[in-house]
């Protein structure tokens, strides 16, 4: 998008790839809980850029939707949150 700085255009990446990435609980490297809690603590409730946000909301439902019994409690907060 054209009027996005390059800034926002990197997070709105870096948030499409948190809510691409098929996690393996295996691996507590980077979890579904870990990535919704970045993508939530450190770019949407900083973030104000309507582009970046509209990526952070995208990668939180495509978590929601492949995890949602992980991330459950968490929405609910959120959304009471916003």
């Amino acid at each position: 998008q054209k009027d996005s700085p390059k800034r926002e255009q990197l997070l709105a990446t870096v948030a499409l790839t948190y809510g691409a990435i098929p996690y393996n609980e295996k691996d507590d490297t980077l979890t579904v809980d870990k990535a919704f809690d970045y993508l939530c603590n450190e770019i949407l409730l900083e973030e104000k850029h309507p582009f970046t946000r509209e990526a952070v909301v995208w990668a939180i439902g495509n978590l929601a939707r492949r995890n949602f019994e992980q991330i459950e409690s968490k929405l609910q907060k959120l959304v009471a949150h916003l």
